[in-house]
């Protein structure tokens, strides 16, 4: 089993502040993920992403599970560091005493939510409200025939009347 915690800094005697998750039993002794999803740990987040942040991981031999967690731990790994919102994943390998761990990290804003700290929200619409989608960064692209700053007004061909 691992363990993955998610913290701004850190702190073991405080434990993981920005959250926690572990995956199911992964394998025995020795294996190899042959299927990325098996061990895929999800931790949302409802808060500005802080862009720097803690991650630990640990292996946990889940044999006798009322043995205290220190006395289960196979490896613990940690990355410290600044990762900004994307879809591309990072990456990072440990090789510890007794096992080497081979990990991927991202973070993803959530939907309509966009730039380097998850902030700027912008929903597509196409109602009396606006006429837009969304950019790469959340900036509102109005639809053709659009204009405004919510793309609420429309655009009159030569010889149109703007009030009809």
């Amino acid at each position: 089993q691992a363990e993955v915690g998610l913290e701004p800094q850190p702190s073991a005697m405080y434990g993981c502040a920005f959250g926690n998750a572990s995956t199911p039993v992964l394998g025995g002794s020795s294996f190899v993920l042959s299927d990325s999803e098996v061990g895929r740990v999800t931790l949302p987040f409802t808060f500005r992403w802080t862009k720097s942040f803690t991650l630990i991981l640990q292996a946990l031999d889940m044999y006798n599970e009322s043995y205290p967690i220190a006395s289960r731990l196979i490896e613990e790994t940690s990355f410290s560091g600044v990762i900004l919102p994307s879809h591309e994943w990072n990456t990072l390998d440990h090789t510890g005493k007794n096992a080497r761990i081979t990990y991927r990290v991202r973070v993803q804003c959530a939907d309509n939510y966009y730039n380097t700290t998850c902030t700027t929200f912008c929903r597509p619409r196409n109602d009396q409200f606006g006429h837009y989608t969304c950019g790469e960064q959340g900036n509102k692209v109005c639809l053709p025939g659009w204009q405004g700053a919510n793309c609420e007004k429309a655009i009159c061909k030569p010889g149109c009347d703007q009030s009809h």
